[in-house]
């Protein structure tokens, strides 16, 4: 059968399972193998292979591995994943591994999310293109990391002015927290906040703080930004504070010199960047100082 490709994966050798599969009579001829890589997370590498091959249009069947393409198309995508995808756990090798090299082992998306990151904000040499960051967000994904969900959830809803098209953001960010990652109230917070549902605005926020209270994560805060994305959300809903419960007020009154820290370099930025509104816009910022003081009362 010309170019058509099996692809899969196996905790086997690849000359047994083939052998395995080419003794159903079932199968017309016998399956060779073309070429062969060992991983580490065999499943989630076998899923962005199949994806990237479906998204050239060359899968035979939704709920099949087979695919019509040549060999070297298909090895060609192969090697063309991010190295650290290709590279085998530390406990299928016996030499000494670099400290290095076994922090990429435990959070092994993380080159993606750095190349994806620099995409995304056109860092370095690297020019803006948020669709090309979304990709490797999405393959960062899929090796296990839950930190693109609050990024691809407020990318949807910052450039969607169109409530319809919030289902988006809100499906990201629900996935999110379904993952772990208690970021994700926030956007859920602030598509409530523009649907002027006040109620699930303090729900969504006091789900945030109870979930952080729970399990935080200083270095996932770190790197998203968590006090300049919390203080974007009070200065869009400031009601919210008047409501929320004692374990938000709380973890809230943790932050109260990163949050009016936040604020000041909020007044900066409405100044540089809102010159026609910046009056009302500086006194809105005031009132959330003033009412985030409050809380140590």
């Amino acid at each position: 059968m010309p170019d058509l490709v099996k692809v899969g994966y196996t905790t086997r050798s690849p000359e047994e399972r083939a052998k395995e599969l080419g003794a159903n009579t079932s199968v017309a001829v016998p399956f060779i193998v073309a070429f062969k890589r060992l991983v580490s997370n065999c499943e989630a590498v076998e899923r962005m292979i199949h994806d990237r091959l479906a998204a050239k249009g060359f899968r035979v069947a939704e709920n099949r591995e087979f695919f019509r393409a040549p060999v070297s198309v298909v090895v060609d995508i192969i090697l063309g994943l991010p190295p650290e995808i290709l590279q085998v756990s530390p406990g299928t090798i016996t030499e000494s591994i670099s400290p290095n090299l076994l922090s990429k082992e435990s959070l092994p998306w993380i080159d993606l999310w750095r190349q994806a990151e620099s995409l995304f904000y056109g860092l370095g040499d690297d020019l803006e293109d948020r669709e090309a960051a979304k990709l490797i967000y999405l393959d960062a994904i899929k090796l296990g990391s839950s930190w693109p969900y609050f990024r691809l959830a407020e990318n949807e809803f910052a450039t969607n002015i169109d409530s319809n098209r919030w289902t988006e953001a809100r499906r990201y960010a629900r996935e999110g927290v379904a993952k772990g990652n208690y970021l994700c109230y926030l956007t859920l917070a602030k598509i409530s906040n523009m649907q002027n549902d006040m109620m699930s605005v303090v729900k969504a926020t006091n789900l945030l703080f109870r979930t952080r209270a729970e399990k935080s994560d200083t270095k996932l805060e770190s790197i998203l930004s968590f006090v300049s994305e919390l203080q974007s959300l009070f200065f869009q809903a400031p009601d919210v504070l008047d409501n929320i419960n004692e374990v938000s007020l709380s973890e809230i009154r943790s932050l109260i010199s990163e949050l009016l820290d936040e604020c000041d370099r909020n007044a900066n930025l409405i100044i540089k960047f809102w010159p026609e509104g910046h009056e009302r816009g500086l006194k809105d910022n005031q009132r959330l100082k003033d009412k985030i003081k409050s809380l140590c009362v």
